[in-house]
């Protein structure tokens, strides 16, 4: 029986899950911040690691589906800047 990942590669899975279509967006956002602010034991982290996955979390609970608080409050962040960011800290952490 398989086990769904937790901590840290749960972060990976995350982003694997939503750029292949399988998550929409809220519970995407949802889903990677609960997993970074309970699951993920920083220590653990690389520096790249932190560095990349905080910069996604700092979008991800940001995140507004309403076109009127997007025009009116300038730090909520759309669906097309999250999976921006969800692709960048992939590119980012991808192996080399």
């Amino acid at each position: 029986m398989n086990q769904l990942p937790i901590g840290r590669p749960k972060l990976y899975w995350l982003i694997d899950l939503y750029l292949s279509g399988h998550h929409d967006v809220r519970t995407f956002c949802r889903e990677f911040e609960n997993t970074y602010n309970f699951e993920v034991k920083k220590l653990e982290l690389t520096r790249d690691e932190e560095a990349a996955f905080s910069a996604l979390f700092d979008k991800v609970v940001m995140y507004s589906n309403i076109e009127a608080e997007l025009k009116t409050v300038p730090f909520y962040v759309s669906a097309a800047e999250i999976h921006a960011a969800a692709t960048a800290t992939k590119s980012v952490l991808a192996p080399t």
